[in-house]
């Protein structure tokens, strides 16, 4: 049983290995994936109201904001899903959270105004 466990981590680290060019790659500049990344980074970074108060009150629910606060900052990310729906593109991302080697999903809701992505919403599964 106690095999199993190890196997196990080492999977989970290798996992985050071979993720973390994903988080370490920029996006290319003017992309709505570089807005998400550059939200996500704000909140790895732990500057949750910058990341947060643009998105108050109908970008962020009280919930999830107070859970990222409390949660394993994001190490790494990357792109699962994309969704386009009424002007706004829903990407769906899988995070790694501290040493926890299981993907968690997020979501990070952008829109393009004047030629520019923003991020208009966030959603995540804990």
């Amino acid at each position: 049983m106690k095999r199993l466990g190890v196997v196990a981590v080492i999977v989970g680290v290798v996992a985050i290995v071979a993720n973390v060019e994903v988080a370490i790659t920029r996006p290319k500049s003017g992309t709505p994936e570089r807005a998400a990344d550059a939200f996500l980074r704000e909140i790895r970074a732990e500057h949750f109201e910058a990341a947060f108060a643009p998105l108050r009150p109908n970008g962020v629910n009280g919930e999830t904001e107070m859970r990222e606060k409390q949660y394993r900052p994001m190490w790494v990310w990357w792109v699962a899903d994309r969704r386009e729906a009424n002007g706004e593109l829903r990407l769906h991302y899988k995070v790694i959270r501290g040493w926890v080697p299981i993907p968690s999903p997020v979501w990070v809701i952008v829109k393009n105004s004047g030629g520019k992505w923003r991020v208009t919403g966030f959603e995540a599964w804990y």
